[in-house]
């Protein structure tokens, strides 16, 4: 549709507050790293995980995940609720000195990119003050501002980039470095690229994006009563209290997929990839045949599930952990 020019300003869209591509401005690429924390408390002083997507061209991207032992301090619970991390995961991780030791190489003297940056770097100095740790010298920058402002969730749907679990550190960094290469210019080619996902010391094997759990985005609005719902994955809550909750607001529990379930619950612990493994493969297989035939059946991560759960039967859950 076309704007007329009460709308359009300086070369600026003012329905989206967004600036206008200028393919013919494309920036030469250079190597940069996205990072995302998710933290353990309110404070945001505590990490618990950290993610990286370290880009060395736009088509060869490498991941990087750990966890955080947060010692003695305790849990937020809107903040569990979000990233699914309980006490028993964290119990055998490494805490933030032996972490930071490993990731900084990493990231030095590279620029640092994050989806609202002054967070995660608030956590990344607060986190070395704690230690006792000197601050190095980063550079930040924030995609959200690049992109003229928006949730992470919202402009991946907006851009198509993929995003399979928000809210995990290294699939939020992914994003997020996928969304500075489409701001700059420099196209990834998403379902193509090469991202290969490693512990640090560990490598893993390259896995490609449709090998991943198609979960549906934007996470749709999730509505209980009435609707059928079936389970799969190991999950962060216990399944048998995810299915009270489920029925006790009205939800039907399937114990297949089927063209008649409305959602298919996939367990925050359960392999990334949808082939098989502890993600409950064949469901998932199940229901993205289902999609692409044209039936209507939501893949959603269990965290959005949680989400969707008024706030006194989240808070029972959370406390049984």
């Amino acid at each position: 549709m076309k704007r007329s020019l009460h709308e359009i300003r300086g070369g600026w869209d003012v329905k989206s507050y967004r600036p206008k591509q200028d393919r013919r401005r494309k920036p030469p690429f250079e190597p940069f790293v996205a990072i995302d924390f998710e933290t353990w408390d309110k404070s945001n002083a505590v990490a618990c995980s950290v993610g990286l997507a370290i880009v060395d061209a736009p088509d060869q991207i490498r991941q990087v995940y750990r966890l955080v032992r947060p010692d003695e301090t305790p849990r937020g619970f809107f903040q569990s609720l979000v990233h699914g991390l309980t006490n028993r995961q964290l119990e055998d991780a490494d805490p933030w000195p032996v972490v930071w030791a490993e990731i900084w190489p990493l990231i030095e003297g590279k620029v640092v990119y994050a989806h609202n940056a002054g967070f995660d770097k608030a956590v990344l100095c607060k986190c070395n003050e704690a230690w006792a740790i000197e601050a190095p010298e980063i550079c930040f920058r924030c995609s959200m501002q690049m992109a003229g402002g928006g949730k992470l969730d919202a402009l991946c749907e907006e851009y198509g980039i993929p995003l399979q679990r928000h809210h995990r550190a290294d699939y939020d960094a992914l994003s997020c470095a996928l969304l500075v290469l489409r701001l700059m210019g420099h196209e990834p080619a998403t379902r193509e690229c090469q991202s290969k996902r490693f512990e640090i010391g560990e490598c893993c094997a390259d896995i490609h994006p449709k090998d991943r759990i198609a979960y549906d985005t934007p996470t749709p609005e999730i509505s209980f009563a009435g609707k059928a719902f079936c389970f799969t994955g190991a999950f962060v809550y216990e399944r048998e209290l995810a299915i009270h909750h489920t029925e006790a607001l009205g939800g039907i529990i399937k114990g297949a997929v089927s063209c008649k379930v409305d959602y298919l619950i996939v367990g925050r612990n359960g392999n990334d990839l949808w082939t098989g493994g502890d993600a409950g493969g064949g469901k998932v297989a199940k229901a993205m045949e289902l999609k692409e035939k044209g039936k209507q059946i939501c893949i959603v991560p269990e965290c959005a599930w949680a989400e969707a759960l008024p706030l006194e039967a989240a808070c029972k859950s959370v406390l049984i952990l």
